[in-house]
């Protein structure tokens, strides 16, 4: 059930972030942070869903920030929404895209208390 909510809410999302393209800002003006926010999950959810088949990102991820000229969302984060993470940075008014997916498959073996007896 949880995976249809989330799905459900990623293509509300997705809708979302089409009424609101960055193409529809006037020459000079800066998109929102909101506006930002909405553009990067859609970025990110569009490159993972076509190297990976699956768009785990919405609006709670990451934390949007302006910074040096360029809007930037993301981090790699290895232990991020069912190992995927995404570092997204474009500028001011949405353009210039920047994108990057990261798979972590990686896990942590506890440890085992047989370790000190091979010593």
């Amino acid at each position: 059930m949880s995976r249809y909510v989330n799905w459900l809410v990623l293509m509300v999302l997705v809708l979302m972030a089409g009424c609101h393209s960055a193409s529809n800002q006037p020459d000079g003006q800066k998109l929102t942070e909101s506006e930002a926010l909405t553009l990067a999950v859609e970025l990110a959810n569009k490159e993972c869903e076509a190297r990976y088949s699956f768009a785990p990102f919405n609006m709670s991820s990451y934390l949007i920030e302006f910074k040096d000229g360029r809007w930037h969302w993301g981090s790699l984060d290895l232990s991020g929404e069912s190992g995927f993470s995404a570092v997204v940075s474009f500028g001011p008014r949405g353009e210039d895209h920047f994108v990057e997916i990261f798979l972590s498959i990686d896990t942590i073996s506890p440890l085992r208390e047989d370790n000190d007896q091979r010593q």
